[in-house]
């Protein structure tokens, strides 16, 4: 015979309610502590054993048949939870259900829907339960995971429970709602805005293979389901991914709460929106952490804390979101007003103002003052050696911040030195397994790319990998960042079919955390359709770099550099698709195409002046057949920062250490870098004039 099926009825809120008055009538003194086993055993079975029946039978002989309809939502609970917080906060989500959206509400919770007498799962086969249970989840299309509490969550330890979260989140059509008994709601909003990263590290502690389950049969029956399927590391990954978006969500909903009830100059409202704030930048949403970390400098100012510590946290928390988000001005300015404020209050030796200046001078050695970068980061790390210890987390972020500081000053070697340093202490104060140590890994393989250490580099970036898949999980954007950097790794050592491997889960994980519409998604694209046209899929190949036009068209506008690069690469790789097609009969196999500037002739690091007054600021040089372009490291990947077209260059000369380009209207200054490339002023020289005169 074959397995049984799953009743996918459902009960309304009123046959719910009826449920609650009676259990409160049987039992008066202690039917708020009975958990849902105990309801089982002492209400539920006993009203049902006459007939050997399950509950709702009953419901539907008390209270007729509209209080019985097909389910709508799936319950996902604990049977060690209260019953009556169980219950209660199935009541919320339908009163909220009715009220939002119109529409009734009927519930398939197992205490009412199984027959209690039986054991419903015994004997069956492991693939039931990834077949007909995961399709009747589907056929319902909600489940509403119960959690509680928040701190210590039930359900991630229960095996039933992690299973149906998961047979939620691995099918598109089934929506996961996540609910907190109303109780427990300003418990995780008090501590979210204490500290987000705490909160979110109680929430993903799941391991599945330790879950257990009230039926020992039922556990390993789930359990062989799981190795048959997904396996216990993908569980436990899908389920960690899904609750920190769950909370970071929440946080999100409680800032809402707040500014629509008034409430928006409190300490708590402020607290909320640095910590969301804070979490937001991680995720790569820079302007929405700007404009939540703008509103806790609000509440700040207007309770006359301008000069205050927690003010002055507050500016670096703006600096790094405006760093990250290419405001550089902003960023330093913000790192200035927060180093003022922690000399005032904390002193010149301090950690606070160690993290002013390494705010000030990564900012500096983004925007090209390469001197003023490296000597505030210097002077971040010597203060807190001598305040914490080399051995400290925020000694091993400024290590990170220095090397940088370095490599884009040119100074390969310091930079190796000093990410294999942060390396060291990361792992010393945090553990082997933390996503600062990953970041260094990944700081470290990139400059060993930028040297053509193609193994050493992969290997780096697979360490980098391995740590953010634990701690952050796939969907996030620095387990994004280190699969795209071994797209790179690969692709600049000439293993297109490993490179378009890892440039998909690069946009797949881009997607799922950013969208369709974000600048990153149109980098992704550029990635993945140039390297396609070099592996010989010119179709495709064109048609994803199409898409990437139109994503920087609509999130960056016609005029923005990686814009007008993008379209420009894409007329190449039309070109370079079309003449190999003609040539081979195929889609053809684009040999040698630069990805922002035609056949690549030459590339090497120079330093450039940023203009009048400016410093200079490292840079990787291509040469092409139709422009000289410059980008911030030397993979294919990297969009410029700008192009000079060979058709508008008007001279090139060599003057002293200086090599000149001249364009209507401005001449671009370039010097060597110092250990970082065989290639002369000359070289460069000759070279430029040699492919303009064939440009001709």
């Amino acid at each position: 015979m074959p397995p049984p099926g799953i009743n996918t009825d459902g009960v309304s809120a009123g046959a719910i309610r009826s449920f609650l008055q009676g259990l409160e009538t049987a039992f008066p003194e202690k039917h708020k502590d009975m958990t849902t086993q105990e309801a089982c055993v002492e209400f539920v079975v006993p009203q049902t054993e006459e007939k050997q029946c399950a509950y709702i039978d009953v419901m539907r002989d008390q209270n007729g048949s509209d209080d019985v309809r097909p389910a709508t939502v799936f319950v996902s609970h604990a049977w060690r939870y209260k019953i009556v917080d169980v219950l209660t906060t199935l009541l919320e989500f339908a009163e909220e259900e009715e009220s939002k959206h119109g529409r009734k509400t009927h519930f398939w919770f197992d205490l009412f829907m199984n027959n209690q007498h039986q054991n419903v799962t015994a004997n069956l086969p492991q693939e039931w339960w990834s077949t007909t249970f995961k399709d009747s989840i589907a056929s319902i299309g909600k489940v509403l995971l119960v959690l509680t509490p928040w701190n210590n969550p039930v359900p991630l330890t229960r095996a039933w429970c992690l299973w149906e979260i998961f047979c939620s989140i691995s099918q598109p059509e089934v929506e996961l709602e996540i609910r907190l008994p109303k109780g427990e709601r300003g418990q995780l909003r008090q501590a979210l805005a204490q500290n987000f990263d705490v909160v979110t590290d109680a929430l993903v502690d799941v391991q599945a293979e330790k879950a257990e389950a009230w039926k020992a049969e039922d556990r390993d029956m789930i359990f062989g389901a799981i190795r048959a399927s997904v396996g216990f590391p993908a569980l436990d990954e899908a389920v960690k991914n899904q609750m920190r978006q769950w909370c970071l969500q929440a946080a999100l909903s409680f800032v809402d709460e707040l500014e629509q009830s008034g409430e928006t100059e409190t300490q708590l409202y402020g607290l909320l929106c640095g910590q969301v704030g804070a979490v937001l930048d991680q995720f790569g949403e820079h302007e929405r952490a700007i404009e939540l970390h703008m509103k806790d400098l609000g509440v700040a100012l207007a309770h006359g804390h301008e000069h205050s510590q927690d003010t002055g946290v507050t500016y670096v928390n703006l600096s790094e979101a405006h760093r990250s988000n290419g405001d550089y001005e902003q960023a330093a300015e913000c790192g200035a007003k927060a180093l003022a404020i922690f000399r005032a209050t904390v002193g010149d030796e301090h950690p606070l103002t160690a993290k002013a200046y390494a705010n000030i001078g990564s900012a500096a050695a983004e925007a090209g003052d390469a001197e003023t970068g490296v000597t505030c980061c210097q002077r971040a790390v010597d203060i807190l050696v001598g305040t914490l210890g080399e051995d400290h987390r925020d000694t091993a972020c400024a290590l990170q911040t220095l090397g940088f500081a370095h490599d884009n000053n040119g100074d390969t070697s310091k930079a190796v030195a000093l990410y294999e340093r942060a390396i060291r202490a990361g792992c010393r104060a945090l553990g082997e397994e933390h996503p600062l140590v990953a970041q260094s890994y990944n700081s470290l393989g990139t400059v060993l790319l930028e040297g053509k250490q193609y193994a050493d580099a992969i290997e780096c970036f697979n360490k980098a990998l391995a740590i953010f898949l634990v701690t952050v999980g796939e969907e996030h954007p620095s387990t994004a960042m280190a699969v795209g950097n071994l797209g790179n790794a690969y692709d600049e050592r000439g293993d297109f079919a490993r490179a378009v491997e890892y440039y998909e889960r690069d946009l797949a994980i881009k997607r799922a955390v950013l969208g369709d519409a974000h600048p990153d998604i149109g980098l992704a694209l550029a990635n993945l359709g140039t390297t396609l046209v070099k592996q010989g899929h010119g179709a495709r190949g064109v048609g994803m770099v199409e898409e990437a036009v139109a994503v920087f068209m609509g999130t960056l506008g016609p005029e923005h550099p990686f814009t007008v690069a993008t379209e420009r690469n894409l007329g190449i790789a039309r070109g370079c698709a079309a003449r190999i097609a003609a040539e081979q009969g195929g889609d053809g196999l684009g040999v040698g195409i630069g990805k922002f500037g035609g056949v690549v002739r030459m590339g090497g690091w120079l330093k450039k002046r940023g203009g009048r007054h400016k410093g200079f600021r490292t840079r990787f040089f291509r040469l092409t057949d139709t422009a000289l372009t410059y980008c911030k490291s030397s993979r294919d990947g990297d969009i410029p920062r700008g192009h000079i077209p060979l058709e508008h260059i008007t001279a090139v000369d060599v003057e002293g250490r200086d090599l000149r380009v001249s364009v209507p209207g401005r001449i671009y200054i370039m010097q060597c870098v110092e250990g970082k490339s065989s290639l002369t002023l000359e070289d460069w020289s000759h070279a430029i004039t040699t492919a303009m005169e064939e440009a001709k």
